[in-house]
């Protein structure tokens, strides 16, 4: 691959990176919480452009983009999984894991590992990232190998970390604005909503 084609696809991955998503939605969430949270979510989600990126690599997108039917189950596999997270932050909340000045309370409730899954999950489970990878390594990966597309994924994963990461931090930095636990507690809620709301709309898509 060319610099200009490299440059060229990582601009189109950082604007595609910006427009607002589950993941992101996901990564502001747990970076509310705490900041390592996010970040750990914005490193699952960059994983699973890689691992999206193989299976192009392998031909399993181009079964997806054949496949009518995988890729429904998979659209409301993902939507589920959002109407899951959402409903759950939703409703499974107190005070006590509000608490701005305690250190531990978020770690016990989201251990690191679980938030870089979640991060993960999110994306495996969007087939759209399998097929853009699908659609536009033609373009920029020459020869079409899967080294070459593979290196795609790694320039799409880097770069949307840094975004998630900005993310990331600018939520945390928010969080810590807020000190009524009353307030947090309702943008949680909200954030909760949002991700339930998106999850609806995934699996509805998936019928239309």
């Amino acid at each position: 691959m060319q610099i200009g084609d490299i440059a060229s696809f990582a601009l189109l991955c950082l604007v595609l990176s910006i427009s607002p998503g589950p993941d992101s939605l996901l990564v502001i969430k747990l970076a509310l919480e705490r900041r390592i949270l996010g970040f750990l979510a914005a490193a699952g989600s960059a994983i699973g452009s890689i691992a999206w990126a193989a299976l192009v690599a392998v031909g399993v997108a181009n079964f997806l983009a054949h496949n009518s039917s995988a890729t429904t189950v998979l659209h409301v596999a993902g939507g589920l999984y959002l109407i899951y997270l959402g409903t759950r932050e939703f409703l499974h909340r107190d005070d006590a894991d509000l608490d701005i000045d305690s250190s531990t309370s978020s770690i016990r409730d989201l251990p690191a590992a679980r938030a870089f899954t979640q991060g993960l999950i999110s994306c495996i489970l969007n087939p759209k990232v399998g097929l853009f990878f699908l659609l536009i390594a033609p373009q920029y990966a020459a020869p079409l190998t899967a080294k070459a597309v593979l290196s795609l994924g790694v320039i799409d994963a880097a770069v949307a970390f840094a975004w998630l990461g900005l993310l990331a931090v600018g939520a945390s930095f928010m969080a810590k604005q807020l000190t009524d636990a009353t307030l947090r507690r309702r943008i949680f809620q909200t954030m909760g909503l949002i991700i339930t709301a998106i999850g609806l709309y995934v699996v509805a898509s998936a019928f239309a």
